[in-house]
């Protein structure tokens, strides 16, 4: 329970965080402090830099077996998955006229 709480509590600040950066964000543009252009300038920042980096950074751990188990569970659940979308797709798509757009 105490793991759960301690968890929790770091979710919650971590939104917490993410509430008041939108409400610094919201401020700012109702004073016009940043602009049409700068929200786009700071928008490709965070899509061509920010986020590239974070996606880096995530797979930046320490290989165990314990990792290599859970990927080989997600690439076999990955590909259960796709099989049933193919399967679906097929019965639901297998009267229609597949070369019309």
């Amino acid at each position: 329970m105490a793991q759960f709480l301690s968890n929790f509590y770091t979710v919650f600040m971590q939104v917490l965080i993410l509430f008041v950066l939108m409400g610094f964000g919201f401020a700012g543009s109702k004073i016009k402090l940043i602009t049409e252009d700068g929200a786009k300038v700071m928008s490709d920042i965070v899509m061509y830099f920010v986020t590239p980096c974070l996606i880096i950074n995530s797979f930046n751990i320490k290989f165990d077996q314990e990792h290599l188990n859970g990927l080989l569970i997600c690439l076999v659940m990955y590909t259960i998955l796709m099989a049933i979308s193919v399967v679906i797709a097929y019965l639901v798509f297998r009267g229609s006229d597949h070369k019309k757009k």
